[in-house]
């Protein structure tokens, strides 16, 4: 893999972890959610990077959800935890439904 291929797969990884909307599918649910990403990030000379893990993110009050549901979930625009602000970022990232594909 060439110098420039390097990069433009670094770039392009760090494009599509820039998410406000991302199909998910739950993966596990005891003792907490787990997602992965839907689909995987494709790059043009074919290969794929693993796809997003998203750990305990948040859950509109009084859904459940069971593995292999495929949910919409979206990242919060910006959230502030001890005096640091974080913007679209995975861990802040909520379920907010179920959708069939």
């Amino acid at each position: 893999m060439g110098l420039a291929t390097l990069i433009q797969n670094s770039i392009n990884s760090q494009i599509g972890q820039l998410n406000t909307l991302m199909l998910c599918r739950v993966v596990q649910v005891v003792p907490f959610i787990k997602l992965i990403s839907y689909f995987d990030m494709g790059y043009e000379d074919g290969s794929t990077s693993p796809r997003t893990e998203i750990q305990d993110p948040l859950i509109l009050k009084g859904k459940s959800y069971e593995v292999g549901d495929v949910v919409l979930t979206g990242f919060l625009q910006e959230f502030v935890e001890d005096g640091a602000t974080r913007k679209f970022d995975i861990s802040d990232a909520v379920i907010i439904g179920k959708v069939q594909i």
